[in-house]
């Protein structure tokens, strides 16, 4: 099937205004990260991350949206910029630029639209899995004409939620069990107040500032490696209020009660992907998280985490992604989310060494 006549060159603009649509396309797309290819994610990262670059997308009847950013880079050792196409999220490779159902269409479409407006340019996909009909349309759609390879690996830890908290617990170690239950016991003696919130788009401002007062004062902040430091603070500040409108964002804080009045020292905040169909039921996307210095004996971060998972136990949700793997997240979460790149290099041009 060829895609000429409904394939249609969307500004970044009517992408923003089509929000249901691009969203119901991501639903519709059983094997993408639902949160990480979603509109709030992706359009807060193209407008928040990665400045001056320029949106390249397509909407294909039928099938789906094509969502590339298009920049200049030095690539593979050559010193001369070319012309390279990525997911508006690039920064992490976490979401797909191709969404929808029909991916054999979708492929053809890329291809296309390749052939037609970049025909030197590199394109980076992200957020495909190994083994997935869409990873396999891509890549014969795009083997003709390009040389491909598989580009970076990016694991995900996940804890499950089956059978609530209870269920949650029993997965856990008994060192952990005991660690927590020690800190809770504590939390409680000092009187820490756990605040849980499900902000609509007015009160979101009010509550971002409170998360950003705190990260400022964690030591990510003052090492110039928070919210701030690392330019996220913006893709935030876009992100939450689109999530919030649907009633998908949660905000968490631990506040402690002073002499001089109650003082925010912990957040976690991250947002729902309702009806993930990776697995049964819904997944929470954790996005940030901190605590204020000076607390670090006080397992703050530990006790924000779980109450976070007893509210989406209480919720019904089945997985907490915990974002990209590191160390300490093993002990939260027992499963991992693989996705995949490719980089597909035109052919007669300089590529990647395999």
């Amino acid at each position: 099937m060829s895609p000429s006549g409904i394939v249609h060159a969307r500004t970044f603009d009517e992408l923003v205004e089509s929000e249901r649509a691009f969203d119901d396309a991501v639903r519709g797309s059983a094997d993408l990260d639902g949160f990480c290819s979603g509109h709030a994610f992706s359009v807060a990262a193209f407008a928040g991350l990665l400045p001056g670059r320029e949106s390249r997308v397509y909407e294909v009847d039928g099938a789906g949206w094509l969502a590339f950013a298009r920049r200049h880079a030095s690539l593979f050792g050559d010193p001369e910029p070319r012309e390279l196409w990525e997911p508006y999220e690039a920064m992490w490779g976490l979401g797909c630029p191709i969404v929808g159902s029909d991916v054999e269409l979708l492929g053809l479409a890329l291809a296309e639209v390749l052939h037609r407006e970049a025909p030197t340019a590199t394109v980076l996909c992200c957020g495909l899995r190994a083994g997935a009909m869409r990873t396999a349309a891509v890549a014969a759609a795009l083997s003709p004409t390009h040389r491909l390879l598989q580009g970076t690996t990016t694991v995900r830890q996940v804890a499950s939620l089956e059978g609530g908290e209870d269920g949650f617990l029993a997965r856990r170690s008994s060192r952990f069990r005991a660690n927590l239950r020690r800190a809770l016991r504590d939390a409680d003696a000092r009187g820490l107040v756990h605040e849980r919130h499900v902000p609509d788009e007015a009160g979101v401002r009010s509550l971002y500032a409170r998360a950003v007062s705190v990260d400022d004062r964690s030591w990510k902040g003052l090492a110039n490696e928070g919210l701030r430091g690392t330019g996220l603070h913006d893709f935030y500040a876009d992100m939450l209020p689109r999530l919030a409108r649907h009633g998908t964002l949660r905000m968490h804080f631990l506040v402690e009660h002073t002499a001089l009045g109650p003082v925010d020292v912990g957040y976690l905040f991250g947002g729902l992907a309702p009806g993930n169909p990776l697995a049964p039921g819904s997944t929470f996307r954790g996005l940030q998280f901190a605590f204020a210095e000076g607390h670090e004996q006080q397992s703050l971060g530990n006790i924000a985490q779980y109450r976070a998972v007893e509210s989406l136990c209480a919720e019904g949700v089945q997985r907490y992604d915990l974002g990209t793997q590191v160390d300490y997240k093993r002990s939260w979460g027992e499963l991992t989310d693989e996705t995949l790149s490719i980089i597909a290099t035109p052919r007669g041009t300089r590529g990647p060494r395999p």
